[in-house]
């Protein structure tokens, strides 16, 4: 099994090795195959712009210099030591 995200709709699916190789080919299936309408349920495909949105989404961030954000993402690998992770 292989885990699927879509980080802008907050999806996250497995799919089995097939689904994998079909989800690959996607573009290439008629709009009426079955699997397009279960891997848009399942958030793997779009139809729209998402490319499009997160640019205007990035672009709409930097347009507030005043906000600033942070994010930690440590794994059990990290060796920074940080106080706040011990």
């Amino acid at each position: 099994m292989t885990a699927v995200v879509n980080l802008y709709k907050g999806a996250c699916s497995e799919f089995s090795a097939l689904e994998i190789d079909l989800l690959s080919v996607a573009e290439k299936l008629s709009e009426s195959h079955p699997f397009i309408e279960r891997f848009a349920r399942r958030g793997a495909i779009v139809d729209f712009d998402e490319r499009g949105a997160l640019e205007t989404m990035g672009g709409a961030a930097c347009a507030a210099p005043h906000a600033i954000g942070l994010s930690i993402c440590p794994t059990m690998g990290c060796n920074f030591d940080c106080p706040y992770c011990t």
